[in-house]
């Protein structure tokens, strides 16, 4: 692996990261907005 290789995975892992993190907040908020 190189140097470049390293980057995109960790540049991947960082998008997937935000992409679930954001699914599980409107997981979560979504249940208590339609209160």
């Amino acid at each position: 692996m190189n140097a470049r290789e390293l980057v995109g995975i960790s540049l991947t892992g960082r998008l997937f990261t935000s992409f679930v993190c954001s699914a599980l907040d409107v997981a979560v908020v979504a249940p208590f907005g339609t209160w």
